[in-house]
């Protein structure tokens, strides 16, 4: 008895699923979007809109800034790309790619970022340790899903030129 009475369920579910999926019906396709994606973002952050700090982190002197920006996803961070330039001008580029380390009036400064969920970390340091100024330049932050990521490796796009990825994000429509 308890054999049958499993067997009615069952056979009873098994019914309402092919009722449920039989009732449906698929609606209309919709129109084709834009070629692209919208997917790849750029913001620039001016030096008067970047609030430095001083840190000492294992003996080293920094200055830091973090940059919030919301739109960087653990998705972004994990699988995608999150690119720095600075408005350093070396070899007649506009933006230089970050991390970066040069030679000025005998002390070598280094610049580079570290990324987490929502934000940016700008790290500043100079060769005789001592306390940087502030820069007083402007950083932009480039970042894509891992989708857009792909998409610029397989287009041949150098990440390290920000020429090419500004000419990559403008394909793109942003």
């Amino acid at each position: 008895m308890k054999t049958t009475n499993t067997r009615r369920l069952l056979l009873m579910g098994i019914g309402c699923l092919l009722l449920m999926t039989m009732g449906c019906k698929k609606g209309e396709v919709g129109p084709q979007g834009p070629e692209g994606n919208a997917n790849v973002f750029s913001k620039t952050f001016s030096p008067s809109n970047i609030t430095w700090t001083s840190l000492t982190e294992y003996g080293t002197n920094y200055k830091v800034a973090d940059l919030s920006i919301p739109e960087i996803t653990s998705d972004i961070v994990t699988n995608g790309s999150v690119l720095v330039y600075s408005e350093l001008i070396f070899s007649g580029q506009t933006w230089t790619p970050l991390p970066v380390s040069y030679l000025e009036l005998g002390i070598t400064k280094f610049v580079s970022y570290g990324v987490k969920t929502g934000s940016v970390r700008l790290r500043y340091s100079l060769s005789n340790n001592t306390v940087p100024p502030n820069p007083g330049i402007e950083f932009r932050v480039v970042y894509m899903s891992a989708k857009e990521l792909v998409a610029a490796k397989q287009n041949n796009v150098d990440l390290s030129s920000y020429q090419q990825v500004g000419a990559f994000i403008q394909k793109q429509g942003n």
